[in-house]
């Protein structure tokens, strides 16, 4: 479906060309547009309480010449938007978090990624 104006409370998801047509699914609340999602691979299991729209942290733990340190927060609040599993001999059993971040937060998560930094996703709160 398509919409015939777009509300003043929303925003486009992607470029339009002039005189299309805007699709329904190109458009989202403005406020939602604060928000984005990240892929973090985690190198070792999860909890098994994690599951799509579980709040979570995320902490690092930077390197430094080759050497990882003490782990803190980088993301105090998130929430997963996905869990996939990988298979195979070669997978090594990572598991891929497709998590939703402010956007404020995308850099910090990218930087770590790409200094090879350890990267964990913790549950908020659980069970005692």
């Amino acid at each position: 479906t398509y919409l015939s104006a777009l509300p003043d409370d929303a925003t486009v998801t992607r470029p339009l060309a002039a005189g299309e047509l805007v699709p329904v699914s190109s458009v989202i609340e403005r406020n939602r547009s604060d928000v984005t999602t990240v892929v973090i691979v985690s190198p070792i299991d999860v909890a098994s309480t994690l599951t799509v729209g579980s709040s979570v942290e995320v902490w690092v733990s930077p390197v430094s010449d080759r050497v990882y340190q003490d782990a803190e927060v980088l993301v105090e609040t998130a929430t997963v938007a996905a869990i996939r599993e990988s298979t195979g001999l070669a997978s090594g059993g990572d598991v891929t978090l497709e998590i939703v971040v402010d956007r404020a937060h995308v850099a910090d998560v990218l930087d770590a990624q790409a200094s090879k930094s350890a990267l964990w996703v913790v549950p908020l709160g659980g069970v005692r």
